[in-house]
């Protein structure tokens, strides 16, 4: 009759353990769901994961602001720039505001109105030139932000003395060149670099023998905003 007290100890003490191994079996499988994200955000982690890869790597994103792309037709831009020519007799300087605005794709039309001032063989000289060119940006890189051009365009110019030397004030001002554009922040404004030939003359318009001219190479630099 003893034993029976200490065999029924026995046998509590066994369940008591084993009930106490179950719950703490419960409470470390509970824990582990809790430590582990949804299969659902997981997956959606992933998914955005690869779509963020896919934004990083995309050929058709653009350096440029969707809304006011460089080269598009109907857009209107302006900017300022500077000119300097080199001739035999002469070195010029210029500095210009422009608007301008893209007729059609990458082909724009530019309204200028420059200040001049000619250090020149004779009497040095300063003057007013309003004119005109067509650009076509015939390479036009949205992705890498550049642009590739060719211009040409005219403009009159009214001096204060003769240009060149011995000549007459009023000249037109024909130019070609060509030149490069390339995107320098995320509002869309542009760094404008060209060389080219540029042509100072009357046209005869007082005479042959009263139109010495001036033949330069020009080479410009501006920047361009949009509107």
């Amino acid at each position: 009759m003893r034993q029976a007290p200490s065999a029924a100890a026995f046998m509590l003490l066994l369940a008591t353990t084993a009930l106490a191994e179950r719950e703490s079996l419960s409470l470390s499988l509970a824990e582990q769901r809790l430590s582990e994200p949804p299969a659902q955000a997981v997956g959606a982690g992933v998914r955005g994961g690869e779509e963020g890869d896919h934004d990083e790597s995309d050929p058709s994103l653009s350096l440029e602001t969707t809304s006011h792309r460089f080269g598009d037709a109907g857009t209107w831009w302006w900017g300022v720039g500077a000119m300097g020519t080199l001739s035999d007799d002469a070195t010029d300087a210029r500095l210009d505001v422009t608007v301008r605005t893209f007729l059609a794709d990458n082909f724009e039309l530019n309204l200028s109105l420059s200040g001049w001032a000619f250090f020149q063989d004779g009497t040095d000289a300063q003057a007013i030139n309003p004119g005109f060119a067509f650009r076509w940006h015939f390479i036009n890189n949205h992705e890498r932000g550049y642009s590739v051009y060719a211009e040409t365009g005219i403009g009159l110019l009214f001096a204060n003395d003769e240009v060149p030397d011995t000549g007459t004030r009023f000249n037109f001002t024909p130019h070609v060149g060509i030149g490069t554009t390339f995107n320098i922040n995320d509002s869309g404004a542009r760094l404008d670099l060209g060389v080219g030939w540029h042509h100072i003359s009357n046209a005869s318009t007082s005479g042959t023998d009263d139109n010495p001219a001036r033949d330069s190479i020009a080479i410009w630099l501006g920047v361009i905003f949009p509107f």
